[in-house]
């Protein structure tokens, strides 16, 4: 952390062993995608600046990418059942 902000991960503090940081250029070949965090960090800002190239990447790919805003599901259970709707198998 530098002043309560993630270190650049090109810097020399940036990659430990074992992270699971990834740059916003590295997530376009992971099956599935979570960005959980706190409250008005940015995250949907960061996800939509990135969306287009997702997309493009899965659909290159034979795959389809789908947006689900996790702010609109109270429960565990409604999450699920869009995912199977949508053709997803999640796993626990």
């Amino acid at each position: 952390m530098d002043n309560g902000y993630l270190a650049a991960l090109d810097g020399p503090y940036g990659r430990y062993p074992g992270s699971d940081l990834r740059t916003s250029g590295e997530i376009y070949d992971l099956p599935c995608l979570a960005l959980l965090g706190k409250s008005g960090i940015s995250k949907t800002f960061a996800m939509r600046s990135e969306w287009e190239a997702v997309g493009a990447c899965a659909k290159t790919a034979g795959d389809e990418a789908i947006w689900i805003n996790l702010g609109a599901y109270g429960n565990e259970g409604r999450l699920v059942r869009k995912l199977r709707d949508a053709g997803c198998t999640p796993r626990a």
